[in-house]
C-alpha cells in the first residue's frame, strides 16, 4: 500500500514539476537552434562567396605542412621526432575573417582543403552620431601598484607558477558633464573610460540576442542582483530535470511488462 502511494506521488511531482520546466524546456531547445542556425530569426545572411576570389590561392597540402613542423621540431630538439607511420595529417577547422565597415560587418569562412569560401553579412543599425559628453577616454590608471602588489604575493605563494591577470573590476558611477547626468565606467587596468548617457538604454532590445544571453548566463555574481535570481532559477531547474529523468525512468520499470 505503502508503496503504491509513493508511485503515485511520484506520477503526480513528475507531470506538475513537468508543467513548472515547460517554459525552460522551450528556452533551451528554442536556443539551442537558434545557435545552430545562425542566420534563422536574425538579420543576418549567408551566401556563397565569388568562386573566383580564392582561385589562386591555396594552403600547402597537409602532409607537407606536417612533414615541415615534424622536420622544425626535430632540428630543434635534442630527441629524435619523426611522423608516425600511416597517419594522415588534415586540417580541423576553417578561417574566418571578420571586417567590419560603417553599414555592416562581414564574415567570410573559408574552407582550407578546397577554399570554397561563405559570406555572412550582418547589417548595422546606423544610429544617430551622439557626441560624447566627456571628451576624455581614457585617464591615469589608479590601481596599477594595488594589481601589481596582489599579482607579487600570489606570485610569492607559488613560486613555480606563472600569473597572468585574467580580469580587472571596473568602476562605474555617474557624474554631471555641464549639468548632464553621465554614467563613466572605467576600466582600471587600463584607465580607459566608456560612456552613456545615464537616461539612455545601453542597447536596443532584440528578443534573440536576450534568449541566447539566458541560454548562456551561468555562475553567481560577487553581488546580489537579478543575474543571482536567474543563477536560482536555472540551479532549480537543473535539479527538476534531474528529477524529471530519474522519476521517469522509474515509472517506466514499473510499467514494463
Amino acid at each position: 500500500m505503502r508503496h503504491n502511494a509513493t508511485i503515485k506521488l511520484t506520477r503526480r511531482l513528475y507531470l506538475y514539476f513537468g508543467l513548472i520546466l515547460v517554459p525552460f524546456v522551450l528556452l533551451y531547445g528554442v536556443t539551442a537552434i537558434l545557435f545552430n542556425h545562425q542566420t534563422w530569426f536574425s538579420a543576418s545572411t549567408t551566401e556563397a562567396a565569388d568562386a573566383s576570389l580564392f582561385s589562386g590561392i591555396t594552403f600547402q597540402d597537409p602532409e607537407a605542412i606536417a612533414d615541415a613542423i615534424t622536420k622544425e621540431l626535430d632540428e630543434q630538439s635534442e630527441f629524435t621526432i619523426e611522423r608516425v607511420e600511416g597517419d594522415a595529417p588534415t586540417f580541423k577547422g576553417d578561417m574566418i575573417v571578420d571586417l567590419s565597415r560603417e553599414t555592416e560587418r562581414l564574415r567570410y569562412r573559408v574552407n582550407p582543403k578546397n577554399m570554397y569560401a561563405t559570406l555572412q553579412r550582418t547589417p548595422l543599425e546606423e544610429d544617430e552620431e551622439v557626441p560624447d559628453a566627456i571628451e576624455n577616454d581614457s585617464i591615469t590608471p589608479t590601481e596599477t601598484d594595488a594589481i601589481d602588489e596582489l599579482v607579487a604575493v600570489m606570485e610569492e605563494q607559488h613560486e613555480d607558477a606563472k600569473s597572468r591577470v585574467r580580469s580587472i573590476p571596473d568602476i562605474e558611477f555617474r557624474v554631471l558633464a555641464d549639468g548632464e547626468d553621465v554614467t563613466l565606467t572605467c576600466d582600471l587596468q587600463s584607465g580607459k573610460i566608456t560612456q552613456r548617457r545615464t537616461l539612455e538604454p545601453r542597447m536596443d532590445f532584440n528578443l534573440r540576442s536576450f534568449l541566447l544571453r539566458l541560454h548562456k548566463s551561468r555562475g553567481y555574481p560577487s553581488e546580489a542582483g537579478t543575474r543571482t535570481g536567474w543563477a536560482i532559477i536555472v540551479d532549480v531547474t537543473g535539479a527538476l530535470m534531474i528529477f524529471w529523468g530519474l522519476s521517469g525512468i522509474i515509472m517506466w520499470w514499473q510499467m514494463k511488462p
